[in-house]
């Protein structure tokens, strides 16, 4: 059936510190965009439109990387006790993105800003060695952002793209491949900020894979796909 999606975004690129282990993963690049959710229409069915107002806007994690090349091998067949084996290199399988985003609250103790906490992370089925740019997107939704960004006066406090601060983490077979800051103050200041997160703050889960997200069918095509969490 026809249909037409919008998406609105307002961005802001960030420049991030890499650490890595090795090259297999390089050039890690975050864009951070507060988005309202897209507009679907159906032709024949009725328009359907998301509601759109400044508390349910989404925060939009894109992270952009260069996978090292490596030229395919001929595959080889191997037998592995009663059954065979497929070897084939030129892929990295079950790659695995780590996100922690900060929220600055708005509220302070003692002068220091208290944050409140989001994790979560999504995992590629295979990502293919061709030394180009693949994207991954994943996203915190309005209404979790609502929860704690609250003013005194008990209203919702509207964030802006400069409240926001994270962490991203790649790993593959159990090893740390990459890991990147959406903050220019690093490492070493994201985990002290960490520590103004009260234990109640801490949104396991809050940053879903694009799978779970209404931009799951946005350009398919464009990503590597996630494994079902």
């Amino acid at each position: 059936m026809p249909w037409r999606i919008l998406v609105l975004l307002i961005g802001v690129v960030i420049n991030i510190p890499v650490f890595a282990d090795d090259d297999l993963i390089s050039r890690v690049d975050v864009d951070m965009f507060l988005v309202s959710p897209p507009e679907v229409e159906y032709r024949h069915s009725g328009a359907m439109f998301a509601k759109v107002t400044s508390e349910n806007r989404w925060l939009m994690v894109k992270i952009e990387f260069t996978v090292d090349r490596k030229s395919l091998p001929e595959p080889k067949i191997r037998k592995s006790g009663s059954g065979f084996r497929f070897l084939q290199g030129g892929f990295v399988d079950d790659l695995k993105l780590q996100v922690r985003v900060l929220l600055d609250t708005g509220w302070k103790v003692d002068g220091k800003t208290i944050f409140g906490m989001y994790t979560g992370e999504t995992e590629l089925y295979t990502v293919r060695r061709d030394g180009k740019r693949h994207v991954v997107t994943m996203f915190v939704p309005g209404k979790f952002i609502d929860r704690y960004s609250v003013l005194a006066t008990g209203g919702i406090r509207r964030a802006a793209k400069v409240d926001f601060k994270g962490e991203v983490i790649f790993s593959a077979a159990g090893r740390q491949l990459a890991r990147a800051y959406c903050s220019s103050s690093g490492r070493k200041n994201f985990e002290e900020y960490c520590k103004m997160v009260p234990e109640n703050m801490i949104f396991t889960g809050g940053v879903l894979p694009r799978s779970q997200t209404p931009w799951a069918l946005l350009g398919a095509d464009d990503f590597d796909l996630e494994k079902r969490q």
